[in-house]
């Protein structure tokens, strides 16, 4: 069994693990509702009135006097909401790549498809590749899930790759014209990060 393969094996059993547990969940949560409906049920058909009128003993409400009603006023908070910053971590290389041969390598071979015949590009995070998401970087620098901001345009680090080392990043695109059109570009690269409020 060559080690495409193993890979193609191993992403179809996280796919069944992912269904199972999004099973179970749903079964947790419907569940929960039906225990939730169940309690109102019950506290309806056990209300105050009824046990009153059950014991006989008269129920008497109060009635407030218009003088011993006071009003206090009432005072809201306001949370500040959070700020947050841009902050520059240099000039990076900028580079595309796509799902193919070209691009990937030996990666390319033996992806899965979807129900529609569709290819499922994984990357090294385990995440599917999404054009205008995906990027590839340096994870000793840029962990995965780390979100950036190139010309204003939020990307997450899903991926790594070979060359990709030190101040370099590489853009998913769909298709290699994209990837090639796209070609090197030197940008500034920032993270966002959130600011105490004074």
């Amino acid at each position: 069994m060559n080690y495409s393969m193993r890979v193609t094996n191993r992403r179809k059993n996280q796919i069944v693990f992912r269904r199972i547990l999004i099973s179970w969940v749903i079964v947790l949560l419907i569940g929960v509702i039906i225990g939730f409906l169940i309690g109102l049920a019950f506290k309806a058909g056990a209300s105050d009135k009824e046990v009153f009128a059950e014991t006989s003993i008269p129920l008497i409400t109060p009635t407030p006097s218009p003088t011993s009603i006071t009003s206090t006023p009432v005072q809201k908070t306001i949370e500040p909401t959070p700020k947050t910053e841009l902050v520059s971590l240099g000039v990076f290389r900028i580079t595309a790549y796509c799902h193919c041969e070209k691009c990937c390598g030996n990666w390319a071979k033996n992806r899965p498809t979807d129900e529609d015949g569709s290819l499922l590009v994984y990357t090294a995070s385990g995440e599917l590749a999404v054009e205008g998401v995906t990027i590839a970087a340096d994870t000793s620098i840029l962990p995965f899930g780390t979100e950036i901001i190139i010309d204003g345009n939020k990307y997450i680090v899903q991926d790594r790759g070979r060359v990709i080392k030190n101040n370099r990043i590489d853009v998913y695109f769909e298709n290699h014209q994209d990837a090639l059109e796209f070609g090197v570009q030197y940008k500034e690269v920032f993270i966002e990060r959130m600011v105490e409020n004074d």
